[in-house]
């Protein structure tokens, strides 16, 4: 068979999955904020008196997205695993196929 083994995950290491979970959002807000980044841009270059330049608007934008993604990622994923590794021991594991 191609997956010979099961295994049971019993609980999930919460630093790790958070910290494995916030370079991901990381990487996705870095995509996201590229886009709303010349976005905010043009059309901050676009509005007269906007007050801000829109290239320092963009820049920014690309710099504090990628911090957002991170935070929210980690802390997300890090309360996702402390509520499984609560509520596993009541209802079992999750079972995968290993090869």
């Amino acid at each position: 068979t191609l997956f010979p083994y099961t295994t049971l995950f019993r609980s999930v290491p919460v630093v790790q999955l958070a910290k494995v979970a916030g370079v991901v959002y990381a990487v996705l807000f870095f995509i996201i904020g590229i886009f709303y980044g010349l976005g905010a841009g043009v059309v901050a270059a676009a509005v007269p008196n906007f007050g801000v330049s829109g290239v320092f608007l963009a820049i920014l934008i690309i710099i504090v997205m990628p911090i957002l993604g991170f935070i929210i990622g980690f802390v997300a994923s890090a309360i996702l695993a402390l509520i499984y590794n609560l509520i596993i021991p009541r209802i079992g594991g999750i079972q995968v196929k290993v090869k």
